[in-house]
């Protein structure tokens, strides 16, 4: 498992990879970006397995599970119970099924959170 210092070293590594990329397309799309994108994307690629991330896809993993842990949950099966817990407030869309979810206020709150951390 990846410590902490990790996945912020890999989080500070993504914001600069974002940063150059808008930078890149800023002044609208040219013939020039892939040439350009490549070496960005590499970059921060590179960065993350040096930091013992095999994959985007792990290092977001990682990542979401710290913001939960930071959030005082084990893992999202937790989080997602808690936020599902009690009355029929707010209704949210299940993303694997489609159907409504009716959250709490609570729920909510507990959402809302989740979704203003790192991403």
């Amino acid at each position: 498992m990846a410590t902490k210092q990790q996945i912020m070293a890999g989080r500070q590594r993504v914001d600069a990879y974002r940063t150059a990329h808008n930078a890149l397309y800023s002044s609208g799309r040219h013939k020039g970006i892939p040439e350009a994108h490549t070496p960005l994307l590499n970059a921060m690629v590179n960065t993350l397995n040096g930091l013992g991330f095999n994959s985007l896809d792990e290092f977001f993993r990682v990542s979401d599970l710290l913001n939960l842990q930071e959030l005082g949950f084990a893992d999202r099966a937790t989080f997602d119970a808690k936020v599902l817990e009690g009355s029929t407030a707010l209704t949210e869309i299940d993303p694997e099924t489609g159907e409504a979810i009716e959250l709490t206020p609570e729920g909510q709150q507990l959402l809302d959170e989740l979704n203003g951390m790192w991403h």
